[in-house]
Formats: C-alpha cells, sequence, structure tokens
C-alpha cells in the first residue's frame, strides 16, 4: 500500500481525523489513544475509503512472518480497538465494515486536506548589491566620459537589485499564508429541537423558518438565546426571503398551492414587531433582498421547453419599496438561485442554477459590471459580512468564507473553512455588530417507527434504524431502504438481515421502489437536478435509465416505469424498460402509482384528492368526490387496496382511502409524532398495511459563532 503524498497527511471523517505524519488519532481536537498496530489497521482503511483491503494484505503489512494463528487473533484484536476508539459497531458500523472471510471496508466519507506543517520551499533567488563603487577604482587619467558610463552602469545595477528585492519580498509575501478569520467559540441559542433555516435579524433579534418544509412557520428568539416565540401570521405555509435594513419588516414569499406542486408565489412585507401583513402586487417571486434605502431586488423564472433548463432563464429586477417601477438588472440561464445585496448596496450577488453548470456572479446595483466570480457545486447562501470582505457560504455541512476584497495588501479569494464540525452548519447570517455569525446547526438521526393498528402504538421497525424510505418487495420477505441522514441505498431481509450497501457517496438517494421480481430497485439520485436509476438487488453498479426524473413506480408486470419531471413544469412519463422508449403521459401532474395495468393514480394539482388516469381511454376521473384535506405525502398499499396518505395543519393525519368504495379512515393523529424534514415525513406501507414513518431522534438548532477577525 502505498503512503499518501506530504500534502495530504491529515484525513477527517465525521468528527474525527487523523495525522498519519504523527499517527494521531482525534475527536474534536482531543487524542484518542491507539495501539500502533491498530493505527497501522485504520491507516490502510483511510488510504482506500470505500474499497476493500483484505486480510492476506493487513497480514503482509503488520504480520510479515508466516504466523498464522498468531495473526487472526491479533488482526480481529486490532479491529476491535479501531471500533472502539470511533464508537463503532460491527453489528450496524458507522465506519469499519467487515466482510466475513474476505477483510474490511471503510465506508464513510473522508476528506483529505493539506498538511498546515508541510511548508513551502524558501524563495532562492535572493538578490545581490555590489560590495565596491565601480567608478572609485577609475583611474584619472580615465576621460570623463568612462567615468560617467560607469557611474550609470553602477545606478543601473542598483536598480536591479532593488527591483529584485522587491520581487523577492512580494513573492514571499504572496507566499505567506493571510492571517484568516477563527471561531472562538459556539453559543446553543435555541433549545426546542424543531427544523430551522432562513436565519436573518434585526440587531436584537433573530427570525427564522421552522417546522416542517411543507409546514413552515415563522419563530424569533433573542440574539441572546431563550425561548422560541412564534411570530403571528395567517399563513399556512411561509418563507422568509429577507428583512428590511432598518428591522421594520420581513419579506417572505407565500404559494397559492402546494410547495412541491407548481404554485404562484407572492411577496408579502410581515411587519415587527406586529402588524397587519401586506401583498405586493403586480408580479409573482421566489427570492428577494432589500437595499439600504429600501428598494427591494426580486427574481423572476421563465420556464423553457428543453427540460434541463438549458433555453429557461431567470430576470432580476430592482423595484420601490412597493414593489413599483420595477426595471430589469441581467438575465441569467437557468432556474432560480442567490440573491444577496451588499450592505453598501452596491453590489449584488447572483447564481446561475444550471443542471452541471453552477456559477455565481457579481454585478454592480446600476446593472453593470456583471462577473463571474467563481463556479459552484454543493454550495449555497452568499450572504455578506458586513465589511464586505467575505461572502459566507455552507458546503459538506460547515460555514465557509470567500474573501471579496482583493487590493494590493489582500490576497486572491480562495475560500476559507470557518467550521469543522463537530456539527453540520448551514444557513449563515452575520450579527449587526460584526462579531458573530448566526447559524443553523443539527444532529441528525431518525428512528423507524411502524403504527401497530391493534396495539394503536408506534413501535420500532427494523430495531428502530437510523433510515428512511423503507420499500418491500411484493412477498415482503425483502426491503430496500435509505440510511439516514447519509442517503445511500441499502437492502437486506425484513428481519433485518443479510444487509448490503447497494451506493455510496456522492449519490444522495430518496424514495426507492423495488420491482415486482424482487430483482431491482429504481431510486431517485437527489443532485442538482436530480436523475433516475435502477440497480439489481444483488449490488452492482447503478444504471441512470433518465434525465431529471423522480418518484418512478413499476408498473405490475414489472416492464413499465411511471415517473415525473423534477423540474417544473411537471410533465409525467412512461418508460418500456424492454426498449428505452418513453412516452409523455400527463401534463402538469407530478407521477403517482400503478393501480393495474391500465391505470394509474396521481394527486390533482390542488393535492385535495386523488385522480385516476386509464391509459386506454386516456380518461381522467376523480377517483373521490370530495376534498380529502390538504395532502401532503402519499403512498400505495402492496395490494393496490388503499391508499396511504398524510395531511398537513395544526392536527396533521395519518388516513387511508379504499380504492373499491372510496370509504376513508383516519389512521391516527400525527400531532405528536415529529418526523425527519429529511424527507419531509414521507409515509411507507409495510406488508401488513401499518403505515411506517421516520421519527425524527436528532435535533436542529440555532448557534452563534464567535469570530476573531484577523
Amino acid at each position: 500500500m502505498s503512503e499518501p503524498d506530504l500534502a495530504t497527511k491529515v484525513i477527517r471523517f465525521g468528527v474525527f481525523e487523523v495525522d498519519l505524519r504523527t499517527a494521531e488519532l482525534r475527536k474534536q481536537g482531543v487524542r484518542i489513544r491507539l495501539p500502533g498496530q491498530s493505527f497501522q489497521v485504520l491507516e490502510a482503511l483511510l488510504l482506500r475509503p470505500g474499497e476493500l483491503v483484505t486480510r492476506e494484505e493487513l497480514k503482509q503489512k503488520l504480520w510479515p512472518t508466516d504466523t498464522f494463528g498468531d495473526f487472526e487473533h491479533g488482526l480481529n484484536a486490532a479491529v476491535n480497538r479501531v471500533r472502539d476508539a470511533l464508537g463503532d459497531s460491527s453489528d450496524n458500523p458507522r465506519f469499519v465494515e467487515t466482510l466475513p472471510r474476505r477483510g474490511y471496508r471503510f465506508i464513510a466519507p473522508v476528506q483529505e486536506e493539506p498538511d498546515p506543517t508541510v511548508k513551502a520551499p524558501p524563495f532562492q533567488n535572493e538578490p545581490t548589491v555590489p560590495a565596491a563603487d565601480p567608478v572609485a577604482a577609475v583611474p584619472p587619467s580615465v576621460s570623463a566620459h568612462v567615468r560617467r558610463s560607469a557611474r550609470r552602469r553602477w545606478l543601473w545595477a542598483a536598480f536591479a537589485a532593488i527591483a529584485v528585492l522587491v520581487i523577492a519580498l512580494l513573492v514571499t509575501w504572496w507566499r505567506i499564508p493571510p492571517a484568516v478569520p477563527v471561531v472562538e467559540s459556539v453559543v446553543q441559542l435555541t433549545h426546542d429541537g424543531q427544523p430551522k433555516d432562513s436565519i436573518v435579524s434585526d440587531g436584537s433579534r433573530l427570525y427564522f423558518n421552522v417546522g416542517p418544509y411543507l409546514s413552515r412557520k415563522i419563530a424569533q428568539v433573542s440574539v441572546t438565546g431563550g425561548p422560541t416565540v412564534p411570530v403571528e401570521n395567517p399563513f399556512t405555509t411561509s418563507f422568509i426571503n429577507s428583512i428590511t435594513k432598518d428591522g421594520s419588516a420581513l419579506l417572505v414569499v407565500v404559494s397559492n398551492g402546494p410547495p412541491t406542486a407548481d404554485p404562484s408565489w407572492f411577496l408579502w412585507s410581515v411587519p415587527l414587531p406586529a402588524g397587519e401583513p401586506r401583498r405586493f402586487s403586480g408580479f409573482e417571486t421566489e427570492d428577494v433582498d432589500a437595499f439600504p434605502d429600501g428598494r427591494i431586488i426580486f427574481s423572476q423564472y421563465f420556464e423553457g421547453k428543453d427540460p434541463k433548463g438549458t433555453d429557461s432563464r431567470t430576470d432580476y429586477f430592482i423595484a420601490n419599496k412597493d414593489g413599483s417601477n420595477p426595471r430589469k438588472l441581467v438575465s441569467l440561464p437557468g432556474p432560480i438561485g442567490a440573491l444577496n445585496v451588499s450592505p453598501d448596496g452596491q453590489r449584488v450577488v447572483v447564481s446561475q442554477e444550471l443542471a452541471g453548470d453552477r456559477r455565481l456572479f457579481e454585478i454592480a446595483a446600476d446593472g453593470t459590471g456583471l462577473r463571474e466570480i467563481r463556479k459552484l457545486s454543493d454550495e449555497g447562501g452568499f450572504p455578506w459580512t458586513l465589511d464586505e470582505k467575505y461572502l459566507m457560504y455552507a458546503s459538506r455541512g460547515d460555514i465557509w468564507l470567500l474573501r471579496r476584497k482583493t487590493g494590493l495588501f489582500n490576497h486572491p479569494g480562495k475560500p476559507i473553512r470557518l467550521t469543522n464540525g463537530p456539527l453540520p452548519y448551514c444557513c449563515p447570517y452575520p450579527s449587526h455588530d460584526g462579531k458573530q455569525i448566526f447559524v443553523s446547526g443539527a444532529t441528525q438521526r431518525g428512528e423507524l417507527v411502524r403504527y401497530d393498528m391493534k396495539s394503536h402504538q408506534f413501535v420500532p421497525f427494523l430495531s428502530g434504524i437510523s433510515a428512511t424510505d423503507p420499500t418491500f418487495s411484493r412477498d415482503g420477505k425483502w426491503v430496500a431502504y435509505v440510511s439516514y441522514p447519509d442517503d445511500t441505498l441499502w437492502r437486506s431481509r425484513s428481519d433485518g438481515t443479510e444487509r448490503m450497501q447497494l451506493t455510496y457517496p456522492p449519490m444522495d438517494v430518496k424514495f426507492p421502489v423495488i420491482s415486482p421480481d424482487g430483482a431491482k430497485v429504481s431510486f431517485h439520485n437527489t443532485g442538482f437536478g436530480g436523475d433516475l436509476y435502477v440497480i439489481s438487488m444483488d449490488g452492482g453498479k447503478p444504471q441512470k435509465v433518465a434525465d431529471l426524473a423522480c418518484y418512478a413506480s413499476w408498473s405490475p408486470d414489472g416492464n413499465y416505469l411511471f415517473y415525473g419531471d423534477s423540474n417544473w413544469p411537471f410533465q409525467s412519463h412512461i418508460m418500456d424498460l424492454r426498449t428505452g422508449v418513453v412516452v409523455p403521459t400527463l401534463k402538469d401532474f407530478g407521477s403517482g402509482f400503478w393501480l393495474n395495468q391500465e391505470t394509474l393514480v396521481v394527486r390533482n394539482k390542488q393535492y385535495t384528492k386523488f385522480v385516476t388516469f386509464n391509459l386506454k381511454t386516456q380518461k381522467l376521473k376523480d377517483l373521490a368526490p370530495d376534498p380529502l384535506g390538504d395532502i401532503e405525502t402519499w403512498m400505495i398499499s402492496p395490494d393496490a387496496k388503499y391508499i396511504y396518505f398524510t395531511t398537513k395543519g395544526d392536527d396533521p393525519r395519518a388516513m387511508r382511502l379504499r380504492v373499491a368504495d372510496h370509504q376513508l379512515e383516519t389512521i391516527t393523529s400525527l400531532k405528536d409524532l415529529h418526523r425527519t424534514a429529511n424527507n419531509n415525513g414521507e409515509i411507507n406501507i409495510a406488508p401488513d398495511g401499518s403505515p411506517i414513518f421516520t421519527r425524527d431522534t436528532g435535533y436542529e438548532e440555532i448557534y452563534a459563532l464567535n469570530i476573531r477577525w484577523p
């Protein structure tokens, strides 16, 4: 096994970091004792993450002599010590997975970073200054012309030496790392455990969205911490976008339909600390920010015909504080992205969000000087610090800074990693005094629970593993599910035995469905836009079957997939898996399920009832004539006799509708079941017809990062 390059001596995973140079294992900065052979085992696994490291390879690395008996006992003991140090388990591994009789595999995501102790070689070309004045050595008999020439040569030599010295100093300065901001301490401000995002502040209080995505509310807390208090407003679901610079009102967007459908989005002003909300008339928008003088900038998305969005665009407009007299600032290809005004109101950052081509731009407030800042991957946010030296953003669960002011004595804008765990953070927002950054931090853990229809209680399912989206084979003997929060696909027997991991990062899996013959699983990869894949239940390479597609369901004979677009405007499709032919099916509808080989069932556009679609007659028909409520998530039973669904509101419920006679039954209230926001509280159905949910056993709070700025 090859040693890593000197520049990549530090490997991080979770809350741990391993220094290969000093042979040290640390957890959140605290050194953990690990014996030499155990550290060598951990090192061998970390150097090949996700790959099988055989027992024979470990034997050759740790026990070169032929001592088979001692090797078996010693290797098992060394691996157990690694697991003890990491708090890992062989039965439910998070880091080290055993492949029986073959070896071991490190299954957690790892990150190699440069060793901060490795320094660049010093600059070699030091200047040389002449030791003596050449004019002084000229004899008196030499002409004045010769003496003047010698003096000029001396001056040129001195000038060259000074130039070399300046260049050397500049290069040395360039190569010396600049002082960077440092998090000195972290203070927890909220303690309610609910999902949170979209943080803004008026200087004395923080305002943020709280609750599941489909039922977002507005709440507040003091900047010094305390109880979470609702901000009263008439909206069922609303999303904070910004706050006016004087702190007098929140700018929120509210839809006229379900957030997962194709609603219209309207901008409202919510007065602070209280008052009657006021709607901005004349336009729709999903994103807005405010200038210091009260003007607003908002975006409008125009959908093209290409499902990949290459011919769609987003226009950005600046308008008066009441939304009147809008003028276009700039247009960018693709859907809506970042939108943040600098504190002085002179510049705006916006992002282009085309699939596979995300970019961040900066433009002056007068519409001039559009320029690209950088390409993007998973980064999001981009509010400014108050001194405008940095943009803040979240990436890979940490908060980063991007330097913006890059004058003569400032280094170029390279990303600065501000946090490194122990929690994943997002949604950065600066305090009004510039000394803190407010963030949302989460400890993500879920527990699969089944609602027992006889005892009327929620009980652990699959031993309460941290997972979402369980799907079952037709005979009920196999289950596939998504591990939470890392979103990888697994399968096992329904009793939890014979577990096998089917996908690996960077894939983020949602909505797996086992095929009718039990041989394959379809799933949605939630990278930007998202694509549809199929993989064997025995493992192997996932096969992409459709771009920008999601929520697939199998026809009863297993020959067709019914799925929807993952971008608006929605269009559903049917793919013949035998030929690859795709037929557009329902315009303006998302995906649904097969009731039988000739009939599909979908939600109506208002998400208040279910509709059937006959493939032969091409006719839509209401499945139940009366509205069923505000439908949140839904699933068809394994025998296709029932449609299970959940409702939103102050008293959410789990319900089911019998297909044959439209009989509606309330199963239970979900008011006291804290479901994970990760999968919008999806409902799933066990082979015996009992509903399954993922109970959120983690927590999400707002924290203040106290920063020492350079």
